[in-house]
């Protein structure tokens, strides 16, 4: 059967359309979101951290790095990712998606139809956008020798998946890369190839999926023999995207005192100076390897 990219890109638009349609349906059926009880959340500002526990602890996911996750209304879901050789244990790189549901805490492994990523399961960027995750870039292992500038849609309610060919410019094969969704527009920032690091900006028109490059990368202000950086955090506020923490190519880790902050209707970066919490005794000068969800460090399977 031909793989004629335009039907592709039409079938991937009408992934989007169906997904903005099971949105109002759900949303006209009244059903009230799920809570979680306070047994688990004890602090009303949120500047605490809770343990929830499986209620069955022998089914659960592998402890792993470089997944990425994405939490909806009732569930929490995680992709890909990788374990190191420890000992007599195999080094492994998961292809599997794992829902954690809060009301029944249960994890379940899921069974995932469609054309989906295969190879470049780690480090790869992961957003969420009404009942869809984009999924976009990656490495396998080793790293760095496989890598990936294909844009996926995983829909989370029939579980299938949906490769999205890009039009106009195709974004540069990276992993670590970040993203977000505004206003029917896709933005992809930073990332690397291994050798060389980048904080470039895409958009890429979702109802199109015409992709320009907006934003190119500039020199760190801190580091000054460096440029680019990788698996950072954004944010955007007042259509502006807010760069948290990240990698370099030295192994340098990016501080949160001035943070790079690109403008998405001038279409520029520059940095925005921060003063340290006094109530929280959080040091604007710390240096962050930034990551969203747990799992890296410790290699621990909990959330």
């Amino acid at each position: 059967m031909t793989n004629d990219p335009t039907t592709n890109q039409k079938n991937s638009r009408e992934s989007i359309e169906s997904s903005e349609m099971d949105d109002s349906a759900n949303t006209n059926r009244s059903k009230q979101p799920f809570r979680l009880s306070t047994k688990y959340i004890s602090s009303i500002n949120l500047m605490e951290f809770a343990e929830v526990l499986p209620l069955d602890n022998n089914n659960k996911p592998h402890p792993r790095s470089g997944h990425r996750a994405v939490a909806t209304e009732s569930d929490f879901w995680i992709w890909g990712g990788y374990f190191p050789s420890i000992d007599s244990q195999q080094q492994s790189i998961f292809n599997e998606l794992w829902r954690f549901n809060y009301a029944r805490r249960e994890w379940t492994l899921e069974t995932v139809e469609g054309d989906g990523p295969n190879l470049t399961l780690a480090s790869h960027s992961m957003c969420l956008y009404r009942n869809l995750a984009f999924v976009f870039g990656g490495t396998g292992f080793p790293f760095g020798q496989t890598v990936s500038n294909r844009l996926y849609i995983l829909d989370l309610k029939r579980l299938q998946w949906k490769h999205c060919p890009i039009a106009n410019e195709e974004p540069e094969e990276v992993y670590g890369a970040s993203m977000l969704v505004h206003n029917d527009h896709l933005y992809i920032l930073c990332g690397t190839n291994r050798w060389t690091y980048n904080t470039n900006v895409y958009d890429i028109h979702l109802p199109t999926l015409t992709c320009t490059q907006i934003g190119q990368t500039f020199n760190e202000l801190d580091e000054f023999n460096e440029n680019g950086r990788y698996r950072q955090e954004v944010h955007l506020y007042d259509q502006q995207i807010f760069v948290f923490g990240g990698g370099g190519g030295s192994g340098v880790s990016y501080s949160l005192e001035n943070l790079p902050v690109f403008d998405i209707e001038n279409r520029r970066w520059s940095f925005v100076h921060t003063d340290p919490d006094p109530i929280h005794i959080i040091e604007q000068n710390i240096r962050v390897d930034a990551k969203m969800f747990p799992g890296d460090a410790d290699r621990r399977n909990k959330i």
